[in-house]
């Protein structure tokens, strides 16, 4: 992960948003939060990679309304990763309670596999 990564974390959790953040910004990333998600429409363009609490993501018929489309890497996070698999979100998930390096982990794993589109 580039040490300089632009990251958003969203979840509804402010002591958990900060500490998220914490951990994220330990490892030289720039960390924005937000507590939901309203638009996506410029996230790709401003951020390495999204980091989202399960609880921040809509019901809706394809599991992860807005977000399925996003051309971005996503980092889910879940009590039940099975559910979210059963409601078609297949982004890179991470089982709640995390330690700070399965985050750190799969945050390296979300831009490797997706890296980000260069900035205009």
């Amino acid at each position: 992960m580039p040490t300089n990564a632009k990251i958003l974390v969203a979840a509804p959790d402010p002591a958990f948003r900060r500490s998220l953040a914490f951990v994220l910004e330990a490892e030289g990333c720039h960390v924005d939060m937000a507590d939901r998600l309203c638009d996506l429409d410029g996230l790709p363009a401003r951020y390495a990679c999204l980091v989202v609490d399960h609880r921040v993501i809509a019901s809706g018929p394809d599991g992860a309304p807005g977000l399925a489309g996003l051309q971005m890497p996503v980092v889910v996070l879940a009590s039940n990763p099975q559910e979210m698999a059963s409601r078609g979100f297949v982004r890179v998930v991470v089982v709640k309670p995390l330690l700070g390096q399965n985050l750190i982990d799969a945050v390296r794993h979300a831009i490797r596999k997706n890296p980000p589109a260069p900035c205009r």
